[in-house]
């Protein structure tokens, strides 16, 4: 056999390595698809909160005497970066985060307009969960959950815009300390005792109302 045939590719060949350029193909869309938020987020001004040209006025934040729109950057001497703002016309409106001075995330808060939207989470130096908010229109909406240092629970209640529905609250050791839920008339529950009395006192030993908050002649 001749070499320009031996080197001749079959039409059934070709056709077989098409599916598999497409596939790169597609690929490499997605991937490029993908860091577009990124190269995005790079491009916006990132600006430490020292910067002599960051001004405050009315609760907004300036850069140069102008809404400022951008990443505002809190840095520590020793450590380096410990928080990560994002600025829409000089309101907090985006991602927040804190950081450990060893670099590690230690929450992470959303805005939308300068109020707290979505979930929030915090965590402990060891990478444990410390919180977890969830918020509707800067206003508790959803689950309300915080652990203990060892990892144990130590909080969880609902809320509904604003309003605490209920709530059970764990001692470091596992032991239920309070369980209880509202009603329009009052706070159903007892501290370390299962949902059925209402609450006579709070950990201070303290009477309170109906709305769990003390009462005057006990401040």
């Amino acid at each position: 056999m001749s070499p320009a045939l031996k080197n001749k590719v079959k039409p059934s060949q070709a056709s077989a390595h098409r599916p598999r350029r497409a596939r790169r193909a597609f690929i490499g869309c997605a991937l490029a698809l993908a860091c577009l938020p990124a190269l995005v987020n790079c491009a916006r001004p990132r600006v430490p909160a020292f910067d002599p040209d960051i001004t405050r006025s009315n609760g907004a934040v300036l850069y140069r005497g102008t809404p400022f729109s951008g990443v505002l950057i809190e840095l520590d001497v020793v450590s380096g970066v410990r928080s990560e703002s994002e600025y829409d016309s000089g309101i907090l409106d985006g991602m927040r985060r804190e950081f450990y001075a060893d670099g590690a995330l230690a929450s992470e808060r959303s805005f939308r307009a300068g109020g707290k939207v979505g979930v929030h989470r915090g965590w402990f130096p060891d990478g444990r969960l410390r919180f977890l908010y969830e918020f509707e229109s800067d206003r508790h909406h959803g689950r309300f959950v915080e652990w203990h240092p060892g990892g144990r629970i130590a909080r969880y209640a609902r809320y509904r815009h604003g309003a605490e529905l209920g709530a059970r609250i764990w001692r470091a050791d596992g032991k239920i300390y309070a369980n209880y839920v509202y009603t329009p008339e009052r706070k159903i529950g007892l501290a370390g005792g299962k949902l059925c009395d209402p609450v006579r006192g709070d950990a201070a030993g303290r009477t309170i109302d109906y709305k769990g908050a003390p009462t005057r002649a006990d401040l």
